[in-house]
Order: structure tokens, then sequence, then C-alpha cells
């Protein structure tokens, strides 16, 4: 009786190790399992991998979502995001059960114009990064790219999806192509001008989790995949380098603004920096073109050849003892206005209006300078005079050369969204009140007022 005791025992004892040992191997695989499902490329939507990291989830996850179907995201009037992203990014702070929206931004892009069987596309490749404090591997991050034409309204948008590796300050390149056709002119000027918007959903979010990545135009040039690539291979990082990124607090500050009034920090308009690139790089061709050309009249030249070159005028005024007349050349944005003294039709002033993002510095506006000097283009310059003065336009920095039958006058821009004006003709070392005294109550010329002497009642 003892021994069929002792076995009954034992086979209770043994059920008993046998439970505790198969649920310890579960929770231990399970814990596992868990701590390492992003990587074995499980999809762990936004909320769930939020509630993982300790924050609280800020929206409702739609299982059955569809971004085609009526949202904000698709709306071609305007795709703005819901302004309760703004409370959201308002919102995050040191501490973690508050709301936290994770952030992508935009570190660099190149738009331009592709070209297959059925014409031309509109596209743009974006260059991502993911400054959220958490690993996005394979959630599903859908995007958008919407190409607007401002002439004729018509939109093309294009649909990206995401769901690869991207650890935090990982980056990513992706590229959207308008799926519409255009024609191009053999003009540039009649190019169609789009502008690109570009914006995201991390994970299964609603309108409220939509982000504006950027906002920017489509330039007018036509490249190749590959093209585009090593250009967007050799762009800067679009940030600063002395931004701060505060992934838990209120400033994570990447040096965007959102331009629907959305205060979300990491969200981008254009940054300066990224669009003086984009720009030089784009118009070098033809500021290099431009600056070989024979046949730029100058100073001391009639009219005649300023219209051969440049086309009929713009506006032209008849004015005390001076005619102006304005001229343009649209591949550069540059306004060219001459003045003839005493009506004898050769020109004895030359004013110049160059976008300062092709004129950063004295020697490139300086090669401006040589070009419109015309006869007199063999004369040798003096050294540049730096001079800074204050107006009631602000802070105004300008440079004075002479030669011996001509001066020129540089006043550099504010910014490089600013127009770099240059003068070329008999100036007079008080270049303020040479130009005052010669566009005297000068309407085409008015844009020179906020750079003269104050109160000079031009």
């Amino acid at each position: 009786m003892k021994f069929i005791r002792c076995i009954l025992l034992t086979f209770y004892l043994v059920n008993i190790l046998d439970f505790i040992v198969i649920n310890l191997t579960i929770n231990f695989f399970t814990t596992q399992c868990q701590a390492q499902s992003i990587s074995t490329k499980k999809v762990w939507y936004l909320p769930r991998l939020l509630a993982q990291n300790g924050y609280e989830t800020p929206f409702p996850a739609s299982q059955n979502q569809d971004l085609d179907n009526g949202s904000q995201f698709n709306n071609n009037s305007g795709l703005t995001p819901n302004k309760g992203n703004q409370a959201l990014s308002a919102n995050n702070s040191t501490d973690p059960a508050k709301p936290f929206v994770p952030k992508i931004v935009a570190t660099g892009f190149v738009t331009w114009w592709s070209y297959d069987s059925s014409g031309y596309h509109p596209t743009i490749m974006i260059r991502l990064c993911n400054v959220s404090p958490v690993n996005l591997s394979y959630v599903p991050i859908k995007f958008q790219a919407r190409f607007a034409d401002s002439r004729t309204g018509q939109v093309t948008v294009a649909h990206q999806s995401y769901c690869n590796e991207f650890n935090q300050k990982q980056i990513a390149y992706l590229k959207f192509r308008g799926p519409s056709a255009f024609d191009l002119a053999s003009d540039v000027n009649a190019w169609p001008r789009l502008e690109c918007k570009v914006m995201c959903r991390v994970g299964e979010v609603n309108d409220a989790g939509t982000q504006t990545l950027l906002n920017t135009r489509v330039d007018s040039t036509i490249l190749t995949d590959d093209q585009a690539t090593n250009n967007l291979s050799q762009m800067p990082d679009i940030r600063s380098f002395n931004q701060q990124f505060s992934y838990n607090g209120s400033t994570l500050n990447s040096g965007f603004n959102d331009d629907n009034g959305d205060d979300s920090p990491g969200l981008s308009a254009q940054p300066e920096t990224m669009a003086t690139y984009q720009k030089i790089q784009n118009y070098q061709p033809v500021v290099n073109s431009f600056l070989k050309s024979v046949d730029v009249p100058g100073i001391d030249q009639a009219f005649y050849l300023y219209q051969e070159k440049f086309g009929k005028p713009l506006h032209s005024e008849f004015l005390g003892n001076w005619t102006w007349v304005q001229y343009g050349y649209k591949p550069l944005s540059l306004n060219i206005y001459a003045g003839s003294k005493a009506h004898k039709g050769k020109v004895n002033l030359l004013i110049l209006q160059i976008p300062g993002y092709l004129v950063p510095h004295t020697p490139e506006a300086l090669q401006f300078v040589k070009l419109f000097t015309g006869v007199y283009s063999t004369q040798e310059l003096s050294a540049p005079i730096h001079h800074v003065k204050y107006t009631h336009a602000g802070r105004v920095e300008s440079v004075t050369c002479f030669a011996s039958s001509y001066s020129i006058v540089i006043i550099k821009p504010r910014n490089q969204n600013d127009y770099c004006l240059i003068a070329i003709g008999a100036i007079s070392a008080d270049w303020e009140a040479s130009l005052k005294n010669d566009t005297q109550g000068s309407n085409l010329l008015s844009f020179l007022i906020p750079f003269l002497e104050p109160n000079m009642g031009l």
C-alpha cells in the first residue's frame, strides 16, 4: 500500500513540475517574441508600437481606413492636415504619458521633369529621416505627392507606401512621379508651373496624423533618374547643423514650418538653404551660357541693341532729362533698366536687378558687371570698396568700384530671396546723391528708394 502511495505522490509532483516548466517556457518565449517582433518583420501598427515604448496612443487606430476614400489626405482642394495635429505637437513634453506624434522630416529633395512614351511627368525624389524616439521599422507609412498647376488648376497625385527598415535617425529615399503626362513647349517659360506638396501618415491613423513634409515647385529641368539621384546625393542636409532634436520635449526643431498654420515642429515648407541650393544648381548652366554671350549690349550703346538681345521693352518712362526703358531676361528672372540722358537713344546708366541666389558674393556680381560694360569691358576696375550704412530700410551693404570711363555700385541683397542691385555708368563717389539725381521722380525705379538716403522724396 505504501508503494502505491509513493507512486501516486511521485506522479502528482511530476505533473506539478511539468506545469511550472511549461508556463515558464511559454512566458519566456512570449517575452522574447514581443521584444524581437520588429526585427523579425512582424508589422506592429503605430498605437501598439507607441504603447510598447511607454507613450499614450494619440490616435484611434482604424483597421479599414482608406486614404482614397474621402479623407483629407486625398483632398485635391488643398490637402490640409487636421488641426488636431497642432494640439498633439503642443502637448509633446518630457512626460511620456502625454500624447506623442512620431515625426519624419525631409532632409533633401530634387524636382524635375521625367520623360516616357506618354510625355513628360513632374517628379520629385525626397530624402527622409526618422527623427522619432521610436523605431519605425516595418510600420506602414503612406505617402502622397500632389502636383498642382498654378495656372490651370490641373492636379495629378502620386501615392507611395513604405514598410521597411526605418530606425531612429535612419535615412530613406522615395521617388514620386506624377501619373499625368504633360506636353512641354520649346520655350521653357511656357512650361507648366507646378507646385508640389508631399504628405505622409505613419501607421494606421486618422486625419490628425497627417504630416506635411514639404512644399516646393517643380524645377524647369529635364533629368534622368540617375542624374536626379546623383544630384540628391551631393546635396547637403537642409537642416542647419545647430538644430536641436528634443524628441520627448516640446522643442523638436528641424527648421521647418508648415504653410497652413500648423506649428507642428518637423514639418516643412521649402527651407531657404535648400531652395537656394536648388536654384543655384538648376540655374548654373543658364548663368554660364549667359555670361559667355558676346552680343550683350552695355553702357554707351543704343536702345536698338538692347531690343535685339532682350526683345521689346516691358515698360518705358519719359521723365525730365531722362528716358528709362525696362527689359527682361526670363531664364534668369533678370530685370534691366536702361537710362538715356537727354533722350539721345544711347544708354548712359544701367540698373540691374539680379536674384540674390545668383550673385551671393561680390565676385559673381562683378561677372555680370563685366558683361554689361560693353565697349569698356577691357578697362580694369579698382579694388572693391565696401560700405555699410543704415536707412529706413535697415542695414544696407554696398560695394563701389571705379574704371576710367565708368563706375559701379553693387547693393547687396539682404537675403537670398531678395534682389542684388547693380548700377553701371557715370556715377560719382557719392553714389546715393548721384542715383537720386538721375532717377528723380521715376516710378519704374521706385524700388531704389529704400536703399538710398531716408526722406529723399523720390
